[in-house]
């Protein structure tokens, strides 16, 4: 095979039809650098524009209370609180039962930790609720 592709650059070669690929066309060059500079240009002004946009944007619906949004932060950061502290009470029983405890009763204290967040979960909810109505 390498037979046959070697056979027909030197017959292109014989006839003077083999011309090398690689050539600099200037046309080609400057353009290519015409693209990339456009491209960096609209990359530059979209991130300039998103940097002006968001903070505009927030401030003229906080400023103007559009859509409640107070309310709806406030529900957003109590939930959230929330959501941490479930998952770092439960993370943090069941790991450090599992470092201490043997495998079946770090499993256990994963139960168990699960059902001291159930029952502790109307202070936890008071406690997100201070905390969102401080924010």
């Amino acid at each position: 095979m390498a037979e046959f592709g070697g056979g027909l650059i030197r017959a292109a070669r014989r006839v003077g039809q083999y011309r090398p690929v690689l050539h600099a066309d200037p046309r080609g060059i400057l353009a290519l650098i015409a693209v990339a500079m456009c491209w960096a240009l609209a990359v530059v002004l979209y991130g300039v524009g998103t940097l002006f946009a968001v903070p505009l944007i927030a401030y003229g619906i906080l400023r103007t209370h559009l859509f409640d949004i107070d309310l709806r932060i406030r529900w957003t950061i109590k939930q959230s609180t929330l959501a941490a502290a479930v998952v770092a009470i439960v993370y943090l029983l069941s790991e450090g039962a599992s470092r201490l405890l043997s495998a079946e009763l770090g499993n256990l204290a994963g139960l168990l930790a699960a059902a001291l967040v159930v029952f502790f979960l109307a202070p936890l909810q008071r406690f997100a609720e201070r905390v969102a109505s401080g924010a």
